[in-house]
């Protein structure tokens, strides 16, 4: 029974072991991408604050010490929450992985201990490994296991799997984890680091923490030093090839042989023995995906590998691999180029010479896996040799190239031919028998207009020769046969050629030949089988390269920019690459593993990262020269006006600038055209469009050079510390931006039809991604659960969003923090006054700090997403402020203040009258037992309004906009919402005949985000945080607004209440419009509650003051002024009638205040 067979449990159970090696493998190279930076030691300025709650497995000798220290600080316990609400997916998946590794082994070795024992009744150890799938199964399940351990401490240090590990534990609880104690074993940290020396005895020890049975270890390494395990000799018969063959054994070999330290360092005639087999002629080798190691550096510490090196390193013997290596390379360049002339590579060329073109592919391929493996010696001495004397990397990658063309052209026409094998064979076959029955009518003699003697004896072998040209039969199977008898009749018609009537005629000798050639090509068809197709893939492998090639990009970079059209070979290169597959999804396949779709999508997707790193190049040379075209149309073109002068058209010409654009537009045209000119490749399961990935490398660089002229620009360090960032500053580089990216806009618009794109709609696209993705990023401060890159659907890892640091001891993430702090710099509560009326801020002597002229530029330079960005950015900082007021209130809100608040609402209750005590109750408003919470609270009040101020103006700008650039869509938007608002009243009046829309209907959410975008929805109507009813908080209120509302004076210039000197560093408008906020968050008594206080408050100051003659005639004092002004500017904003004030307020003290 075949061991793959579905009805063996055995084969069945150890290929689904192997299957498993290849998908856990794939995922820790997935995983090894994604390690958290926190974790790697290199946190930014948001996440560094979490290195405070990780630790390795030194938290497990003690772990009460260490939690009991959290446990203690508040802010460790937010910290830590924080990062576990964060990153716990990230860690799960990797505990999963440490326990998929220790699962693996787990099976193998209880594999091994069943076959052993006889649990498989037909197989025992050496049976399976004298079985040729079995001994390959066996050895890949060994080698994979000590793959995925020198993988894993290569790819995630030491120190970060303790880390992951103690978070695992820490946050599901060691009690409801099994295995703990076997994954804290298997990834404790070893010492490792990339790049240093290894400690002493690694891997070995490492191998050890769970070990495979020595006898089979003994019997997998005896098998792959003596057998072709793979069969591969056949496939490289030449002497000279024999180190590539058994390359894939002598990878498994050097991995192997960690088990088994006691060869590696005593045993000096097996090393010899592995060596002269495998290792005679390289020392450089791949081991897994392209994962390549120097056995001169590895092999160093061990003895006896180190003396049977010594052989394979020796100077003469380099010297006489290079030299033979070199004249290698110079044959496959010549039969290369030969090879790859116009026509020569066409059907009749491949059939006639099969075996010349498969020795070629193959000495093509050897020569250059040896050349690229070995230019990567690091050794001084030798390393200076070899790059001395062996051929340049860049002649190397073009015989690469070239290479790739030869088998791409060779398989897609090799392909060709035995997809339609049977049908050519066949139509030959008519062909060839056809001739024959015509030739035997020939000689029939009743053919008309013949003149030929009848010759019974050629007509009736002619007609025997069609019939047995008939007979024959098509089968790969008996091909053989079937050759030996078109041979035959090959002879046989050029033996008939010697009788006198067809020798004397040229037409039959003519249709002798048709004849012979079409059998002949039946027997050239029997030579393309699927055995010549498999050869093909397995010599033109390129797996063990895929770490290499990248070493190589800038010099395929290098040869773009030299020649543009030679990114068309790029094409056979990259479908090469794809071979990369065959090694871990072959068993996958076999096994019918539900992990093949999964890991084929992660590899291709690896593939399609390396083609756009490849043909990025185009798009960066694009960009290049579009910096010239951007100096050229902004700074020295001058715009041609719609009529000029004739004797000025010299003047407009301007033809040596035009002779620079025109030159400019065609280098970028034949940059693009190469790429164009490429055809879809499929690499592994994804189908890559050329057109498709230019866009997207154009769309990169644009991305790359938005983002850097953001940030450049975006920078407000103030020039005189003392007078801080000045109106002036934030102008100019607002400006400045504005500038340098319509000359972006205007340019990337002029070159789109050069280069197939549409400019507009990328441009406008790829600057709203930036900014969102930016935004969002900024936004992450204010939140608990972090948006990470992963998460996010503004970032891509085929256009990426680059990220930058900031300048030092900055506060904001990105520009558009430092945006939206730099506004609140310059409004800040503190040294301006906002006026309602003028939608400015102003200083106290009149001049304009900010008004809409900056808003005007701020559209200009960051557009509308900037604009929406920045009104987010505020959002989140007003919820922020409101949650620490809340939380502030909630915590400081003591028994004794509750009661004497509760007291104070009974004696101002009911405020329509004017009680004896009501004095007395402002005066214990002001007292300092309650002023000192008000000081606490005060800037967080007026930061709010100050946010609403600027979220005011904000949609102002974006409502002023949309009407100039887009009066219908305007209209459209006020209409439809006024519909819908319309219709979900007439629900709540009618539930049961008006429906609400659904919970899946994207309508009010859509509509939501166009409304903000054009600058329809009022800031100071939402809702922002959820909060239960505090009580006393409306008293609280009104104690504030008593207590600094007399800090204050109106202003009938600015028609708002204003400080009342400099040393005051409040703003009447900003408080306001902060308490407007708060009570927006409440249900609408409050607003109703501390609207009747401020009345009560207002008529007693005014009773006081008409009951007094010697005030009577100085009309309203300034404490009522301030709070009828406070009144005033409530109601504007949240659009109070000046009725409903009434209630409050008699109509004749209103009326006063401008009088």
């Amino acid at each position: 029974m075949d061991l793959l067979s579905e009805d063996d449990v055995c084969g069945q159970r150890l290929l689904r072991i192997v299957s498993r090696g290849n998908s856990i493998l794939a995922e820790l190279s997935r995983l090894a991408a994604n390690i958290p930076q926190v974790f790697l030691g290199r946190a930014d300025a948001t996440s560094e604050r979490y290195l405070r709650v990780l630790f390795d497995f030194d938290y497990l000798k003690n772990p009460d010490n260490y939690e009991a220290s959290i446990n203690r600080s508040i802010d460790l316990l937010d910290i830590d929450d924080e990062f576990q609400e964060n990153n716990m997916v990230i860690i799960e998946r990797f505990y999963v992985l440490f326990e998929n590794v220790w699962k693996y082994v787990t099976d193998f070795n209880k594999f091994l201990s069943d076959l052993r024992e006889g649990f498989f009744i037909s197989h025992s150890t050496e049976e399976v490994l004298l079985n040729p799938d079995g001994r390959q199964l066996m050895c890949e399940a060994l080698f994979l296991y000590g793959v995925m351990l020198l993988m894993m401490d290569r790819l995630i240090p030491g120190p970060v799997r303790e880390k992951l590990v103690v978070c695992y534990i820490r946050y599901k609880g060691e009690s409801a984890l099994d295995n703990v104690e076997e994954i804290t074993k298997l990834v404790r940290n070893t010492g490792y680091v990339p790049g240093k020396q290894a400690p002493s005895k690694y891997p070995e020890k490492y191998f050890k923490r769970f070990p495979i049975d020595k006898t089979v270890v003994a019997m997998i390494i005896d098998r792959l030093r003596s057998d072709d395990v793979y069969n591969m000799i056949r496939i490289y018969p030449a002497p000279d090839h024999r180190s590539v063959a058994l390359s894939q054994q002598a990878a498994m070999l050097y991995v192997v042989l960690y088990f088994a330290p006691d060869i590696l360092n005593g045993r000096l005639n097996t090393m010899r023995e592995i060596v002269d087999k495998h290792f005679n002629d390289n020392w450089i080798i791949s081991v897994h995906m392209g994962w390549v190691v120097n056995l001169s550096q590895e092999w160093n510490r061990y003895r006896a590998a180190r003396e049977a090196l010594k052989n394979t390193l020796a100077l003469q013997n380099i010297e006489e691999l290079v030299v033979r290596h070199c004249e290698s390379l110079d044959a496959c360049e010549k039969k290369l180029m030969s090879y790859l002339k116009e026509g020569v590579l066409v059907e009749e060329y491949i059939l006639d010479n099969t075996q010349k073109l498969m020795h070629s592919v193959r000495d093509c391929n050897v020569v250059c896996r040896w050349l690229l493996l070995h230019h990567l010696e690091t050794d001084k001495k030798l390393g200076a040799m070899l790059q001395q004397r062996l051929p340049k990397r860049p002649r190397v990658l073009q015989v690469l190239l070239h290479a790739a063309q030869l088998e791409y052209k060779f398989k897609q026409i090799a392909q060709t031919l035995l997809n339609n094998k049977e049908e050519r064979w066949e139509d030959c076959q008519t062909q060839a028998a056809d001739r024959m029955k015509e030739l035997a009518e020939y000689f029939s003699g009743q053919k008309q207009l013949t003149r030929v003697k009848k010759d019974t004896e050629l007509e009736k072998w002619f007609n025997k020769l069609a019939k047995s040209i008939l007979a024959l039969k098509y089968s790969s199977s008996n091909h053989s046969k079937t050759g030996r008898k078109i041979q035959l009749m090959l002879e046989a018609l050029v033996s008939v050629e010697q009788f006198e009537e067809i020798d004397t005629s040229l037409q039959i000798k003519e249709f002798l030949q048709h004849s012979r050639d079409f059998l002949m090509n039946m027997v050239r068809m029997g030579q393309i089988t699927e055995t010549t197709m498999s050869t093909l893939d397995q010599v033109t492998d390129f797996s063990y390269a895929w770490e290499v090639i990248d070493s190589y990009v800038p010099f395929l970079h290098a040869l773009v920019e030299k020649n543009p059209n030679s990114v068309v070979l790029f094409r056979a290169t990259f479908k090469k690459l794809t071979s990369i597959l065959d090694v871990p999804l072959t068993r996958i396949l076999q096994a019918k593993s539900a992990d093949l779709a999964s890991v084929s999508m992660y590899y291709s997707n690896e593939l399609v990262a390396f083609v756009r790193r490849v043909l990025e190049v185009i798009p960066k040379n694009v960009f290049r020269i579009l910096s010239d075209l951007i100096k050229l149309q902004s700074t020295e073109m001058t715009p041609l006006p719609t009529k000029m002068e004739v004797v000025k058209i010299n003047l407009y010409a301007q033809l040596d600038q035009r002779y620079e654009l025109s030159r400019c537009t065609h280098q970028i045209s034949v940059f693009t055209e190469g790429i164009l000119g490429m055809k879809q490749v499929l690499l592994g399961v994804i189908q890559i469009d050329p057109r498709k990935i230019l866009e997207d490398g154009i769309r990169k660089q644009l991305v790359t050079r938005i983002s850097q002229s953001l940030h450049r620009y975006l920078q407000f360090q103030p020039i005189d510390k003392r007078q801080g960032l000045q109106p002036k500053q934030v102008e100019d580089a607002l400006n400045a931006l504005a500038g340098q990216l319509d000359g972006f806009k205007t340019s990337f618009e002029y070159i789109q039809d050069y280069i197939n794109v549409y400019g507009l709609k990328i441009w406008q696209e790829e600057f709203s991604r930036v900014m969102n993705y930016n935004v969002e990023q900024e936004c992450n401060l204010y939140l608990k659960k972090k948006v990470n890159d992963q998460q996010s659907i503004f970032q891509s890892r085929a256009i990426p969003i680059p990220r930058f640091a900031g300048p030092p001891g900055d506060a904001a993430v990105n520009f558009t923090g430092r945006l939206a702090n730099a506004l609140k710099t310059l409004t800040s509560f503190h040294t301006t006054i906002y006026s309602p009326e003028c939608l400015g801020w102003y200083h106290d002597s009149g001049a304009e700090v900010v008004g809409v002229g900056m808003f005007s530029r701020l559209n200009r330079s960051v557009g509308v997403a900037g604009l929406i960005g920045i009104d987010r950015i505020l959002s989140f900082q007003i919820v922020r402020n409101l949650q620490n007021l809340t939380k502030y209130y909630s915590k400081q809100m003591t028994d004794n203040l509750r009661q004497q608040f509760v007291g104070i609402e009974g004696i101002l209750n009911p405020t329509t009258e004017i009680g004896g005590r009501v004095p007395k109750c402002y005066d214990g408003l002001r007292k300092k037992t309650v002023t000192k919470h008000l000081e606490a609270i005060c800037d967080t009040i007026l930061e709010v309004g100050q946010c609403q101020l600027l979220r005011k103006q904000i949609s102002n700008e974006l409502n002023f906009s949309c009407q100039l650039d887009s009066k219908l869509l305007c209209c459209t938007l006020k209409n439809m919402n006024t519909a819908i608002l319309k219709d979900i009243r007439a629900h709540y009046r009618n539930q049961d005949t008006m429906p609400y829309p659904k919970d899946n209907n994207p309508l009010l959410s859509e509509l939501s985000k166009y409304l903000e975008c054009a600058g329809l929805s009022d800031p100071l109507t939402k809702i922002y945080i959820t909060s239960d009813p505090l009580q006393g908080l409306v008293i609280f209120l009104f104690a504030f607004l008593l207590t600094y509302l007399a800090q204050l004076r109106y202003s009938s210039v600015f028609d708002t209440v204003v400080r009342r000197d400099k040393k005051v560093l409040i703003d009447g408008a900003p408080l306001t419009y902060g308490i407007v906020t708060i009570l927006q968050q409440f249900h609408p008594t409050y607003t109703v509650q501390l609207f009747a206080y401020l009345g009560q408050f207002v008529r007693y100051q005014v009773l006081v003051t008409y009951s007094d003659k010697k005030l009577v005639n100085q009309g309203l004092t300034p404490d009522v002024q301030n709070v009828i002004g406070f009144m005033n500017l409530f109601a504007k904003a949240t659009g109070m009638s000046r009725t409903l004030m009434y209630d409050y307020v008699p109509a004749y003290i209103l009326d006063r205040l401008n009088q």
